[in-house]
């Protein structure tokens, strides 16, 4: 029975394509395909809260640093920086794109080839102040997944927990 339940969970959100958690949805998220040499890569998703929240940090076990990050075009010149943290309204849809906000990672202890998937953890703060985290199995695609594709790509929402009691403040 464990099996069967474990199985149409993975079939539901292979059809989905979207990680819920109570306050925060992710939708067609990806990893951004790794080149022999590069030094990092990008994280890409759709964020969307049914209450106001903040999203402070990102992890994943297969890299050095994961950052919070903006990029902008300032004439010719492609300006990337971290950014503290990522406000999101609720009700409102928050885009990390290439171009634009999105997961920087970097100091990679592996690369990151199509067909795999990466494991990464969004930490968030509500407006009430409570601290959680989000689990995410992201694939690593070449590109965009497109608008027919996205419903198929293999997601597997590992899990979330409530770091309330670990995390300051």
């Amino acid at each position: 029975m464990h099996h069967f339940v474990q199985r149409t969970m993975v079939l539901w959100v292979m059809v989905v394509g979207t990680f819920a958690h109570a306050q925060l949805q992710v939708k067609d998220a990806w990893v951004r395909q790794v080149v022999q040499g590069q030094p990092g890569t990008g994280v890409f998703m759709t964020l969307q809260a049914s209450e106001s929240l903040t999203i402070t940090a990102a992890s994943s076990p297969l890299v050095g640093v994961a950052q919070l990050h903006s990029m902008s075009m300032e004439g010719n010149v492609m300006k990337m920086a971290p950014v503290d943290a990522l406000p999101l309204a609720a009700g409102q849809s928050l885009t990390l794109k290439p171009g634009g906000y999105h997961v920087m990672l970097m100091d990679l202890k592996e690369g990151f080839s199509k067909q795999t998937s990466v494991p990464l953890t969004l930490m968030y703060k509500t407006a009430s102040g409570k601290n959680s985290s989000m689990v995410l199995n992201v694939p690593v695609l070449a590109s965009a997944p497109s608008p027919q594709s996205a419903a198929q790509v293999p997601m597997d929402h590992s899990g979330h927990k409530d770091h309330s009691s670990h995390m300051a403040p």
